[in-house]
């Protein structure tokens, strides 16, 4: 069974916010950027915690792939 990537979300708008999102997340952001509400980007943080940014007070957005070092000398 293959594991879900996830990604760290990264929020600019007054200040830096990062959220732990799953793929499908990731996707709905995506998709919410490219086609979506005009007003809200919203998303759900693995941990179950609802999200709601104002669409025109986000200055940018990033996705990184979440690596979990695995002892000291991996890092």
């Amino acid at each position: 069974m293959k594991e879900e990537t996830i990604y760290i979300l990264t929020v600019w708008d007054e200040a830096k916010s990062q959220f732990a999102i799953s793929e499908y997340e990731k996707d709905t952001v995506e998709q919410q950027l490219e086609f979506g509400n005009k007003e809200f980007i919203t998303f759900e943080s693995i941990i179950g915690q609802k999200i709601y940014y104002k669409r025109d007070l986000v200055k940018a957005i990033s996705f990184n792939e979440y690596v979990e070092a695995l002892n000291e000398e991996d890092k």
